[in-house]
């Protein structure tokens, strides 16, 4: 079984660093851009329950979508500073 010492780290699955590694900056502004999309569209159609009833209530999927890709997107820009200090 495999101890960790100093020079040795956790291994770190494939689907962690696909998600985690730094991302082109263009591409990380496209994201944000997109997510302020999925934000306006949300409440636009949220906006829309009084013509549409209860079937605009689905406006809370695009909102939650940009909620956690904001998260996603705040981690990542972050986590990749905090390994650049470090290394």
């Amino acid at each position: 079984m495999d101890t960790l010492t100093d020079n040795h780290t956790a291994r770190q699955s494939a689907l962690h660093k696909f998600l985690y590694r730094r991302r082109d900056p263009a591409w990380m502004r496209a994201r944000i851009g997109f997510n302020i999309f999925r934000a306006v569209l949300g409440v636009v159609i949220l906006a829309a329950v009084p013509f549409v009833g209860s079937i605009a209530l689905l406006g809370a999927l695009p909102l939650a979508w940009a909620a956690v890709s904001s998260c996603w997107i705040y981690h990542v820009q972050h986590s990749g500073q905090a390994v650049a200090d470090r290394g």
